[in-house]
């Protein structure tokens, strides 16, 4: 009887898990909602000796741990607010999750499922563009852009730059003529979806950086070429859209980063000045704290500390995740972190699949490069994202150990 409920709880926890990957791109509530059942059926699904197994023989489970504790270390010294615990929780679950994601058919249930999310979006994100419904559907008050459904048009830049290459990966592995142009074309509208479509430029900057990429892996250097040639036709194209509004926002990038003075407070209405602002005074923290940091949740008393009394606005993140975590758990914790980036690097040529290691080198590339903009890894969707998908991608690592112990 006991076996019986923990098998059942098991399969309940791994359908959870897929089902995370459906609502991510769609509903905070709905993956929150995933998350509690998938870590509620994990402990009731019992087996931990197995699943410990699971874990040890992983190299990146081992590294997000690792990471976690650096995490909870810094609940002894830093400032602990009601948030503190949701970045060492992030890394957590990376090593839970890998314990579910063993089967290659739920890998692939999992895939399909937030590509099913993805295409909905993008469905949805066309008709909005072009006013086929309204802008409003769906949308938090105060955050409405063109072409953006459910979650901020950052979020949803950054998934549809990855699910533009996930639609190329699988279009270059497919077995049919039919099913290659198939995903050739969705990959095609998800491409332009991310450029003209919606707003935002960590994911533009993303999907050129993956194109270069997938262009590098099938054609080697004869690719890197091909892709120069791309990157100077899309920003051709960017630049001489209807708005020029590319061309307007490069000039106002210069001119708002030339006005910026480290003495004096950035205006509210300038985003390079602001960034600038938010970085020097970070640098400034981590100076004064090199080794360990202030602690886990402690940016945002640190950097009220750091502005003072002066009219420079407050932030509760610098709008990158490396100096967020050099503020938090100073190098120690931007070693860990750096560590699990490598760590994933490295064990990505270690994949059963052509089409997963595309995958993995991809998810580095886009979150590495991503974080370089925002702190993507405080963000929920984002992080939640990162944390999804590498457990997907690199649980095949432990199982195939395991079945190499095996035979």
């Amino acid at each position: 009887m006991v076996l019986t409920v923990g098998r059942k709880a098991e399969e309940l926890a791994k359908w959870s898990a897929i089902f995370i990957g459906f609502s991510i791109p769609l509903s905070t509530a709905l993956d929150g909602l995933f998350l509690a059942l998938m870590v509620l059926f994990w402990l009731i699904g019992n087996n931990f000796r197995v699943k410990y197994a699971m874990i040890r023989k992983n190299p990146v489970a081992i590294a997000a741990l690792v990471l976690c504790g650096i995490y909870l270390m810094g609940l002894l010294y830093g400032h602990v607010d009601k948030g503190a615990l949701s970045d060492a929780k992030t890394f957590l679950l990376i090593p839970l999750m890998i314990t579910l994601f063993q089967e290659e058919r739920i890998r692939h249930y999992a895939w399909w499922g937030f590509l099913a999310a993805m295409l909905l979006t993008l469905a949805l994100s066309c008709l909005i563009f072009f006013q086929f419904l309204p802008s409003y559907l769906g949308m938090k008050a105060g955050s409405i852009r063109p072409g953006t459904v459910q979650i901020t048009s950052i979020a949803q830049n950054m998934f549809m730059a990855f699910t533009a290459f996930l639609l190329a990966a699988k279009a270059r592995f497919a077995e049919t003529r039919f099913l290659r142009a198939v995903f050739g074309v969705l990959s095609l509208l998800a491409a332009i979806n991310v450029l003209f479509m919606v707003p935002s430029k960590t994911g533009q900057f993303v999907l050129v950086l993956l194109i270069g990429y997938y262009l590098f892996d099938w054609m080697r250097w004869k690719g890197v070429i091909v892709a120069a040639l791309a990157i100077v036709l899309i920003a051709g194209l960017l630049y001489r859209m209807p708005t020029n509004a590319v061309h307007v926002r490069l000039a106002e990038l210069v001119r708002e980063y030339s006005q910026w003075r480290p003495d004096r407070p950035a205006s509210i209405e300038s985003a390079a000045g602001l960034r600038m602002e938010f970085y020097y005074n970070s640098l400034k923290i981590i100076r004064e704290n090199p080794l360990l940091g202030v602690g886990t949740g402690g940016f945002r008393s640190a950097y009220q500390r750091q502005i003072g009394n002066s009219r420079m606005l407050m932030t509760d993140n610098p709008h990158n995740q490396y100096l967020l975590t050099g503020v938090e758990l100073g190098l120690v914790g931007l070693a860990g972190l750096l560590m699990l980036f490598a760590v994933q690097w490295r064990m990505a040529a270690r994949l059963p699949q052509g089409q997963e290691r595309m995958l993995a080198y991809a998810l580095l590339l886009a979150i590495t490069t991503g974080c370089l903009f925002n702190s993507f890894l405080a963000d929920h969707s984002e992080g939640l994202f990162y944390v999804w998908t590498t457990a997907i991608l690199f649980a095949g690592i432990s199982s195939a150990r395991g079945a190499g112990a095996e035979s």
